[in-house]
């Protein structure tokens, strides 16, 4: 189970098996710094894409691997299975998204209006490199709720 505030995620079928929110993903770093970042982009977004348009348990590696342009092997290779593809995307998201209002938010403005603007814009920028993120949001984000994965 992972508990970052409002945000609750339990993770297969023993409450032992956690995914950690404040911490960044050692495994997701290994990879950005592996993999060229076009095919790296490639993955998570045919993950983020798959993740977002069907239940997990729907969802099919296969689909990933064909929108990724990559071989099963190679995801698997990242990847030990879908399991911890998608526990490592739920990091990525947190984390991206995290850094993109950290970057962007004028903290100190105090007009509603622009505060507004700079969240619109922030989801803009995020949106182009990953345009299905925020479609995967709703997925993950449960208020005071659990999502099984497993």
């Amino acid at each position: 189970m992972v508990d970052c505030g409002i945000l609750t995620i339990v993770v297969g079928d023993h409450p032992g098996q956690q995914i950690a929110c404040n911490e960044r993903s050692d495994h997701m770093d290994d990879i950005i710094q592996n993999i060229d970042p076009d095919k790296r982009d490639r993955i998570i977004n045919a993950a983020i894409e798959e993740f977002a348009s069907v239940p997990y348990e729907k969802a099919s590696t296969n689909n990933i691997v064909k929108n990724a342009g990559i071989s099963k092997g190679l995801l698997f290779h990242y990847f030990s299975s879908k399991k911890e593809l998608y526990e490592t995307l739920i990091k990525f998201v947190i984390h991206t998204l995290h850094d993109a209002v950290i970057k962007k938010f004028n903290w100190e403005e105090t007009d509603l209006i622009e505060r507004i603007n700079q969240v619109a814009i922030t989801k803009l920028e995020v949106s182009r490199v990953y345009p299905h993120m925020f479609d995967f949001v709703p997925k993950i984000m449960v208020y005071k709720n659990a999502v099984n994965i497993g």
